[in-house]
């Protein structure tokens, strides 16, 4: 007993060294985002010279206003930065602070992006489109800030979409003289609050054409007499056929696996859902696709008014996320839960009222927008299993079973197992531990109330290793490992590697790892989806790099055991660390790698 306690030092030691890698990864991922509401800078003369050069003064104003003067105090124009009012406007991962330089007539006459915390490939599409920045160019604050129209940059759509967005923001409020010359209180009609709830991330509108595919007699959209969110759907002869709506802006910050959605609401006349479509999506298309071909998903929402969509609770009332989109089908509802919540706290401001204090509507408004994911609190903390979750747990507890028990000898029950896991819990839910996944969760949290199943398979995996010494996910729970498995005994072929390559191949997992702490400590691009084969299984939408380590992985280990696992697994290798060493006291290679990681991670965290 005396011996085995210095080696169970060394198994706790090891497990303090992960976590303190988790630590510090998140600790990383709070710092890089913390850092986008600090993005607002000093402005001073040095900033107006390039655009103003014949400027010797400047007054700063309250509201974060510069005002430029010439060497005779003649007011040249006005530097203003959009931080931290545009810091809610997350672009692709982050937001930008931009420098709007106005004329003394409070034209915009140029701009300049002082920081940002997108990507730098995004942020470069941007800068390297100069007609999306020039259509800013001439519009006073007071446009700006209602939204114009400006197309966002191919292949940076989030990134440009949020730029506008941010100068909307900043702009709404703007006064850019010390008294100001814009009414504070004055009438507004409705298509005024319509400009002020235009998203930027989608900013095409209700067509007449989307209409007619719901009430092929439609010949108008007007905007509705009764509840200002909503466009009344026209006959040639003015009869009401039923009302359109869609989710967006209030539905934007609602982010589903890689962007948020816009849907299409459709209503009778009595404001009841009768059909929703989508309109357009950030998120991955083979994602959103599936989603039509989900009626059940669909019909939670029909039959039911604005009112009770606003009071529904997701998780209580069982929706169920689209099989192979889980992530965007749930980001979707919640969305529509969202827009409905939204029009109805908009109501409650300006409903029957002919005079409106345009600040506060203003403010209420951008405050609606900013705040879309927090509306249901109940939809974030429930959590109810679905039918996808039970199938899971079922799976999960038969491996136990299988592990623990003395089906363990049933070859049977272990070709059961396997086909469950690679047909079920790989090509029809997609749970799978990967890195991408795991340093997702280290970085902002398990998302146990959108995907319950994946977050129990997780501690199933880290907890069984340090509890029983046996590796438990990936001889029992991996997909991959179970198609290894299948496809070896299948075959029954095995080539002999020599121990030299072995050994050196054994030192790939822990390499990769070594790459991702390193990657999620410094917030680079690099996708870590592409580091594993497991998003193959998700083969309508998986990426090239991702199928080919999948087929290369499955050949090599028709011949050599478990090839992938052994030599190319850095999700295998970290689960590796966990399991508790053999009885005797010292270092073993899991110990050092572990150390070895460690270091590089406080390395990335300070040392860089």
């Amino acid at each position: 007993m005396a011996k085995q306690a210095p080696r169970r030092l060394v198994d706790l030691g090891r497990l303090a060294v992960l976590v303190a890698i988790v630590f510090l990864i998140r600790d990383a991922h709070e710092e890089f985002l913390t850092k986008q509401p600090t993005q607002l800078q000093s402005l001073g003369l040095d900033q107006a010279k390039p655009f103003f050069e014949e400027a010797r003064f400047t007054k700063d104003l309250e509201n974060g206003v510069l005002k430029i003067f010439d060497a005779d105090k003649k007011l040249l124009g006005y530097l203003v930065q959009t931080s931290p009012a545009s810091d809610a406007s997350i672009g692709f991962s982050g937001s930008t602070n931009v420098m709007l330089v106005f004329d003394h007539e409070h034209k915009l006459f140029d701009l300049e992006i002082l920081s940002s915390g997108d990507t730098k490939e995004h942020l470069d599409a941007v800068l390297a489109d100069s007609s999306f920045l020039k259509d800013f160019k001439g519009h006073t604050e007071e446009e700006l800030g209602e939204g114009i129209e400006i197309e966002g940059v191919s292949g940076a759509t989030l990134t440009s979409m949020a730029i506008v967005e941010g100068i909307a923001r900043r702009c709404s409020n703007l006064q850019l003289s010390d008294h100001s010359s814009r009414i504070t209180s004055t009438k507004i009609s409705k298509d005024k609050i319509a400009r002020q709830q235009r998203s930027f991330r989608f900013p095409n509108s209700i067509t007449l054409a989307e209409a007619q595919t719901r009430w092929s007699s439609c010949q108008s959209l007007l905007p509705s007499k009764t509840n200002p969110h909503l466009l009344d759907a026209l006959d040639a002869n003015g009869s009401l056929l039923g009302h359109l709506a869609r989710t967006a802006p209030a539905a934007d910050d609602v982010i589903g696996y890689q962007g948020p959605t816009d849907s299409l609401l459709a209503f009778d006349r009595n404001k009841t859902l009768t059909t929703l479509s989508i309109r357009s999506s950030f998120d991955n298309q083979p994602y959103v696709g599936y989603l039509p071909q989900e009626y059940s998903f669909i019909a939670s929402f029909e039959g039911r008014s604005l009112d009770q969509l606003a009071d529904m609770n997701l998780t209580a009332e069982g929706v169920e996320g689209v099989s192979g989109a889980t992530m965007t089908s749930m980001a979707v509802a919640e969305g529509i839960v969202n827009t409905a919540q939204a029009f109805r706290s908009s109501d409650h401001n300006v409903t029957d009222q002919s005079t409106i204090d345009e600040g506060n509507v203003t403010g209420q408004l951008m405050a609606d927008d900013g705040n879309v994911s927090k509306r249901d609190s109940k939809t974030e903390t429930n959590l109810v299993f679905r039918l996808r979750d039970i199938g899971s747990l079922i799976v999960i507890i038969f491996a136990f079973l299988l592990a623990f028990s003395r089906l363990r000898k049933s070859k049977r029950s272990r070709r059961v197992l396997q086909v469950a896991l690679i047909l079920y819990l790989g090509f029809v839910n997609g749970d799978i531990l990967s890195q991408a996944l795991l340093v997702g969760w280290a970085q902002s949290g398990a998302p146990w109330h959108l995907a319950p199943s994946l977050v129990l398979l997780g501690l199933a995996a880290l907890i069984v290793p340090i509890t029983t010494r046996k590796q438990f996910y990936c001889h029992n729970l991996c997909p991959h490992g179970a198609a290894q498995e299948l496809l070896q005994k299948t075959i029954g072929r095995k080539v002999s590697l020599p121990a030299k390559v072995t050994r050196l191949l054994e030192i790939i997992p822990i390499l990769l790892l070594a790459l991702v702490v390193v990657t999620a400590i410094g917030h680079f691009s690099f996708s870590l989806v592409n580091l594993e084969p497991f998003d193959a299984y998700l083969f309508r939408i998986a990426g090239w790099i991702t199928l080919t380590i999948a087929v290369v992985g499955l050949v090599a280990s028709a011949f050599v055991p478990m090839a992938y696992c052994r030599f190319g697994c850095p999700t295998g290798a970290m689960l590796n660390l966990l399991i508790p060493g053999a009885s005797q006291g010292g270092l073993n290679k899991r110990d050092y790698s572990a150390l070895l990681l460690l270091g590089l991670a406080l390395t990335c965290r300070w040392g860089l």
